[in-house]
């Protein structure tokens, strides 16, 4: 409960945390925010493309190709969430150092931010992929 409190504190060190890592990671991309879309969505066409055309693999009961690439998306976009809250939260106190070093402030709120982005990744990745599909 001291925890979630102390996060509740820093809330604003957080979603200022977020939204500067979020601008920064795709400040300096040639396509810039859309590689969130583009890198799942390539995957998931190639994933498609081999599996249900050259393997010829179905879902049980569903002949349709379109309900396996949904399958195959509902895993590609999972995985994509935990392998970067995996990669990003193994470095985040390293790549934090100098601020670590410099203020007082709960340590929590480095995971809780790589958590946060990573899921608010996901959230513009399904948000842009629903709107280029209607």
């Amino acid at each position: 409960m001291v925890m979630l409190k102390a996060l509740w504190a820093y809330r604003g060190f957080i979603l200022g945390s977020v939204k500067r890592e979020f601008q920064s990671r795709y400040q300096n991309s040639l396509l810039g925010a859309a590689w969130t879309v583009l890198n799942p969505l390539a995957m998931i066409v190639v994933y498609t493309v081999i599996f249900s055309q050259v393997m010829r693999a179905r879902l049980p009961g569903v002949d349709s190709t379109f309900a396996y690439s949904i399958y195959l998306c509902a895993g590609v976009l999972t995985w994509g969430l935990f392998a970067d809250i995996c990669g990003r939260a193994q470095n985040v106190f390293i790549e934090n150092a100098g601020l670590l070093k410099k203020l007082n402030f709960p340590r929590m709120t480095l995971p809780v931010t790589v958590v946060t982005n990573a899921l608010l990744n996901l959230i513009s990745c399904r948000r842009e992929s629903r709107v280029g599909w209607s």
